[in-house]
């Protein structure tokens, strides 16, 4: 992709070495993608057309109900334009039907998780 996704609220260091291993990955899961910062840098080092996968809730609770479906939606367009195939799953990781749909669209060969 073209230009640097946006600065990350996570230690750069630590997150430097997890893109690392998410390099030209082909499935990627993410939970807890927030406002998707996280997600468009993963999108960055995986290979062109890889499957890029995002969980996360509607409202984000550590964030006085500030709304991240909005900004990871934008995010999770800008990839797909990219050529990347991104599936958006907006519920509750521990819910037994979200796990079914991630199931659904695995195995991964990297995951990131960043939430509960």
């Amino acid at each position: 992709m073209k230009g640097a996704p946006q600065p990350l609220a996570q230690d750069w260091f630590e997150f430097s070495n997890a893109i690392e291993h998410a390099r030209g990955a082909s499935a990627v899961l993410e939970i807890g993608s927030r406002f998707g910062k996280s997600l468009e840098w993963l999108g960055t080092v995986s290979a062109k057309g890889s499957k890029l996968v995002s969980v996360d809730l509607p409202i984000d609770p550590y964030s006085q109900g500030v709304d991240v479906h909005g900004p990871l939606t934008r995010v999770c367009e800008k990839l797909l334009l990219h050529g990347h195939d991104v599936h958006q799953i907006t519920g509750d990781s521990h819910d037994p039907n979200i796990l079914k749909k991630v199931e659904g669209l695995g195995p991964f060969d990297f995951g990131f998780i960043d939430g509960d």
